[in-house]
Parts: structure tokens; sequence; C-alpha cells
């Protein structure tokens, strides 16, 4: 148990900046990262957490980590934070996947590797693919990997080149969280996001941009009544379900799940 003292220090300290239920969430992460440490650093450790707390740097990064399902995973400045919303997005494909037999999968811009390593915990005989644009990003995905013993081909790949996948089997689904914010939306976004890879966040030519690329891939890379399924954007999810309903595509039985909030966040679609 870590002293009463260390407690303190951080509680006074933190009641200047946080909320209490914040403060106290944060003191949860703070207790269970200084436990794997040496006694005698927890409060240099401390010290340095809250300089960075205050300059608004996510917890996750502080202690490389954060949870996804029953995962704890690594996570630096190179990937984007797992968010709780995100697991929806896995339930619903693990469920549509449910009768499938050693389903092939791929996420494209995987990241941490959360969603692709959720679904793999959630379908075991699946065969699963990940990629992303990024060298780093891909070390923590198969980092992730490698520590909860998942069977994932991580490969460096940007999806606006579809010649990238041309070695992959046909999928029976593709997966995604695109980057789908838009500059304008940036004041509604919280100010730790700063600390995120922009790449991950912001999508490079409108909203749609992200969508219709990874929906080209889908239309070369995923089988006949292939699933394809998105994390979506509350704020364009009109402009995303005639995208993948226009005649440019060849998309039947769209359906959009909403979370937890009762916000519209996963599309899903067959491929005719």
């Amino acid at each position: 148990m870590l002293s009463q003292k260390l407690y303190q220090t951080f509680t006074d300290w933190a009641a200047h900046h946080f909320a209490e239920r914040e403060m106290n969430s944060l003191w949860r992460w703070i207790e269970d990262y200084l436990k794997e440490h040496e006694e005698k650093e927890h409060f240099s450790i401390l010290k340095e957490i809250m300089v960075r707390l205050a300059s608004g740097e996510p917890i996750q990064y502080i202690t490389n980590r954060a949870y996804f399902f029953d995962m704890q995973l690594f996570v630096n400045e190179n990937v984007l934070i797992p968010r709780p919303e995100t697991e929806e997005l896995v339930y619903f494909v693990a469920d549509k996947l449910k009768h499938t037999i050693a389903p092939s999968i791929l996420d494209v811009g995987t990241g941490s590797g959360c969603i692709i390593l959720g679904i793999a915990g959630q379908i075991p005989d699946a065969r699963c693919y990940g990629c992303d644009v990024d060298d780093a990003t891909i070390e923590v995905a198969r980092a992730n990997a490698e520590k909860y013993e998942k069977d994932v081909e991580f490969f460096k790949a940007d999806f606006t080149e579809s010649q990238n996948f041309d070695s992959l089997p046909q999928m029976d689904v593709i997966v995604s969280n695109p980057p789908y914010i838009l500059e304008s939306e940036k004041g509604v976004m919280s100010p730790s996001t700063v600390f995120e890879p922009y790449h991950a966040l912001f999508s490079r030519e409108g909203a749609m941009w992200a969508y219709e690329a990874i929906l080209e891939l889908a239309m070369k890379k995923l089988k006949r009544g292939g699933l394809m399924a998105f994390e979506l954007s509350e704020y364009h999810v009109e402009e995303v379900l005639s995208t993948i309903e226009s005649k440019q595509f060849e998309f039947e039985q769209t359906e959009v799940r909403k979370d937890l909030q009762d916000k519209p966040r996963v599309l899903m679609a067959r491929k005719k």
C-alpha cells in the first residue's frame, strides 16, 4: 500500500486542477503505476507526473498504458489513445462473426492494435491483419499483440494506395476507426488531444476523405457478402451513409448502431 503522505501530496495539488471525480480516477492510475516502481522513487515519479498532468498531457501517455476490454495496452505519442466507445465497434463486429468459421479481418489504421486485438480475443480462430502508415505505430501494435499472444500480421501501408494490399487474401471483414475530425471541429475536442498523433484524428481532405479511400480498398479486397465496419463521427452520419449507399460503391444492408451514450457510433454494411 502506498503511503498516506504520497496520496495527500497528490490530492492537495490535484484539488486545484481537477474535479473530485477526475482526481480520484487519476489517483487510481497513478497508484497502479507507482506500485511497479521502487518505493524510494515514488515521490520523484509523482512530481514528474504532476508536472506533465499540469501541461494537459493525458495520463495514458504518462503511464504508457490504456485499458481496452480486459487488456492493458501499451500506448505512447505514436498512437491514438483507445476510447471506450470504440469497444462498441468490436462488440458489433464480433457479434456479426459469431457463426463465421476462421474469418479473415483487416483493421485499417490499427494504431495501438486495440480493435483487431479486441476482435481476436472474441473470435479466437480469426485470421487477423492490421496496417498503419507509420513504423513506430506498428511497433506499438506488435508489442501489444505479443503481450497478449495474439497472432496478428501487422504491416506498414497507406490505405489510400490500394496496391499496398495486393498480397493479402480477400477479407471477410474490413474494419476501421478512420481519421474523421475536421479542423473546424477542433473546438469541441478535449484540449488533451493535441498530444495525440494528428493524422490519426484529423481528416486530410474533408469528412469523407478517409471513408471513401477505405471503401475503395474494400471494393478491391472485401469478399462478396463481406462486412465493412466503421467507427462514426456523430456529426457526419448522414454523409457517411450517403457515401456508402451511393452508386460509386456496391454495399447493402447498411446498419448504424448507437453507443452507450445513445450516439450513432458504428456503421456496418455488406458488399454486394
